[in-house]
């Protein structure tokens, strides 16, 4: 991840905090359109196919070395968005506080997880 992309995606949360500006509803189309365009970003070109967010959430988070609790808080926040976006739930802000700091510590990881990655692959001279 570019440093240029990591304080875009911490832009788009920060911007979704302040509901007073936006709707929770908003925020919360905000915070899951953030955590797709995050697990996009980290697909390999053919796993594309993993057309269900579940999977692209566990195959991402597998592979940026997060716990099954980790796991867990991403998976629940893609149920709490799932059931807001559908209006079956009202949203509330301390579960946007929650989700939102759940993708903010899921871009941290993958940003740690990226630069460890980036040191492995450079050739030695």
């Amino acid at each position: 991840m570019m440093d240029c992309e990591v304080k875009e995606y911490f832009s788009i949360l920060l911007e979704a905090c302040h509901v007073e500006e936006i709707s929770l509803d908003v925020a919360y189309r905000q915070l899951r359109e953030l955590l797709e365009r995050l697990c996009r970003t980290q697909m390999p070109d053919g796993s594309l196919q993993m057309t269900d967010l579940s999977a692209r959430i566990s195959f991402v988070a597998s592979k940026a070395g997060l716990s099954t609790v980790e796991q867990n808080r991403l998976h629940t926040f893609r149920l709490t968005s799932n059931a807001i976006l559908n209006r079956q739930a009202e949203p509330q802000r301390e579960q946007l506080l929650r989700d939102a700091k759940t993708l903010a510590f899921f871009v941290k990881r993958l940003t740690y997880a990226r630069q460890a990655g980036c040191s492995h692959d450079r050739p030695e001279r």
